[in-house]
């Protein structure tokens, strides 16, 4: 089980294009390889105490579960939903809603 308080980054270390600013994404894709070497078989995100943060890193790290995502940064969606393609899957097939 993953963990994650808040979606957070080092906006500052970004901007500067530093390969190894701190992120939410980053973290969670590092652990998810290991959890791979492992031979993990499932993996549970667990968001419930999670307090917001960075939209950019919810829906990069989004991306390491699904390969699109629709979002919004609004209460009402249809003020700013927007369709977004990530990086390639770090735990493709995970995603799965109960039918």
């Amino acid at each position: 089980m993953i963990e994650l308080p808040t979606f957070y980054q080092d906006f500052e270390g970004r901007r500067r294009n530093g390969n190894d600013y701190t992120s939410a994404t980053r973290d969670v894709a590092r652990l998810l390889a290991e959890f791979h070497t492992k031979g993990v078989d499932g993996v549970v995100l667990d968001l419930r105490n999670n307090g917001g943060g960075s939209l950019d890193e919810a829906v990069q790290l989004t991306g390491l579960f699904i390969d699109q995502a629709r979002w919004s940064s609004s209460a009402n969606p249809a003020v700013a939903c927007r369709s977004t393609t990530t990086a390639p899957q770090a735990w493709p097939g995970m995603a799965r809603w109960p039918s």
